[in-house]
């Protein structure tokens, strides 16, 4: 993907050109013949007035800018004598590692045109991309006194080159609805995460202007319920090169629309804390329509709407039998999908309590178990095996005793087994519940 430094200009020319291009590597001499500063700036500006440009002294120590056009105080945000005395570097602020400024100090040591785009702050700390196209100017010949440099911004330019890229990477492997939006992000290290730029078809998507998406941001435009998903993806693309999420946007109409935002990162800047991604979100509502038809059809039986019993059934003894075998891992994955099929069915949320006690995984056990018995308080081997981890693995003998009660009032048939240890565990438990009843009574 090109990079911020590195757009084409509408006709197809490169920005940006190296400061060696060889002997016609233009450089501008002084129009007016005359070395002094006054007569190169009435000179420029009568050539340049209404355009951004500033002047540097090339002759005292770190260039200072002399002179800086209205047009160009209008651009940044600065007034024009905030310019003078200080070298255009203060416009990067802290951001100086970028090729346009390593071109541009090249051309000045060689005394050499070039031209630049680099990333420029405004006064109010704002992100432009600016097009510098730097003059050296001699007077009568001699070695260049003053430097004109010309400014245009070309933000939208670099976006949308950007974007153009990715599109072309990704357009051969995505499938969706055909409509989507590229957009640019600037994520900062305070937490911000600013749209720099976006296409028109934003608008054509959600009803919503750009400025509406420049201005508020574009969590505000995302459903409530996945705005933390959102937050989470700001965060992971400042620490991977790219990422693809599905979220729900709300259009103006009120209306809930999928989307598959696929981002990637164009560029870090550590001194600036900015990392910039350019991204593209896809509609996929019909889409993922499609695909929850199919899955219903496939999970749900189409008279009664309830799950489908063989799918279910199935996959329990598959998981069972991976069980057997000794593949715990596995096992628990294919009851994981058959809770899928039913997350209000007892029977798999017994199983998988049986192979997490099985792994060690005791507190999740418990969890399954207890979520067996609230989807069916009448589910007799939750209530057992709660018991048995209760007594064998928790050390809890007080709670297994009410599990087994509980057992035993489910149980079709006779269970002396648990009958005994119903009784052991009552010896268990009185003395520590004497105990307990006598210390209440001293208090």
């Amino acid at each position: 993907m090109p990079t911020p430094h590195e757009p084409r200009s509408p006709g197809g020319g490169a920005l940006t050109e190296s400061a060696a291009d060889g002997a016609d590597a233009r450089s501008a001499p002084d129009p007016m013949g005359a070395a002094d500063t006054a007569t190169v700036v009435a000179a420029v500006t009568s050539l340049f007035g209404g355009e951004p440009f500033a002047i540097s002294d090339l002759g005292a120590v770190g260039h200072p800018v002399v002179h800086a056009s209205a047009a160009l105080a209008e651009l940044t945000g600065f007034a024009e004598g905030d310019f003078v005395g200080r070298n255009l570097g203060f416009l990067l602020r802290n951001d100086t590692d970028q090729e346009g400024e390593r071109l541009f100090r090249a051309a000045t040591a060689a005394a050499k045109h070039v031209t630049t785009v680099m990333r420029t702050y405004l006064s109010d700390g704002s992100l432009i991309w600016t097009e510098q196209r730097h003059y050296p100017i001699h007077a009568g010949g001699g070695v260049p006194r003053h430097l004109l440099t010309l400014f245009r911004d070309v933000t939208a330019e670099v976006h949308a080159e950007g974007t153009q890229a990715m599109q072309l990477e990704l357009s051969s492997s995505l499938e969706g609805d055909g409509r989507f939006f590229s957009y640019a992000l600037l994520l900062h290290d305070d937490g911000r995460a600013e749209v720099a730029w976006a296409s028109d078809a934003w608008q054509q998507l959600t009803g919503y202007t750009l400025d509406d998406l420049k201005t508020r941001g574009l969590k505000r435009f995302v459903h409530p319920e996945d705005r933390d998903q959102l937050l989470e993806r700001f965060q992971g693309l400042r620490e991977q090169e790219r990422r693809t999420d599905q979220l729900r946007l709300v259009t103006q109409q009120g209306k809930v629309m999928w989307v598959e935002d696929f981002a990637a990162r164009s560029w870090r800047s550590n001194e600036a804390g900015i990392t910039a991604v350019y991204g593209m979100m896809r509609d996929v509502t019909s889409a993922r329509r499609d695909t929850a038809n199919l899955w219903r059809l496939a999970h749900v039986d189409p008279l009664t709407c309830l799950p489908n019993a063989h799918l279910l059934e199935y996959r329990i003894q598959q998981a069972q039998l991976q069980a057997r075998r000794g593949d715990l891992a596995a096992a628990a994955a294919l009851l994981e999908r058959a809770l899928v099929v039913c997350s209000q069915c007892a029977a798999p949320w017994t199983a998988l309590g049986v192979v997490q006690r099985r792994q060690g995984r005791f507190a999740e056990a418990e969890q399954s178990y207890r979520k067996a018995l609230a989807a069916d308080p009448g589910y007799a081997d939750a209530a057992f095996n709660l018991g048995v981890l209760y007594e064998l693995y928790l050390q809890r003998p007080e709670l297994a005793l009410a599990e087994y009660r509980h057992f035993r009032t489910l149980a079709a048939d006779d269970t002396p087994a648990v009958e005994q240890w119903i009784g052991d565990l009552q010896r268990r438990v009185k003395p520590v519940e004497r105990a307990v009843r006598l210390e209440e009574a001293g208090s």
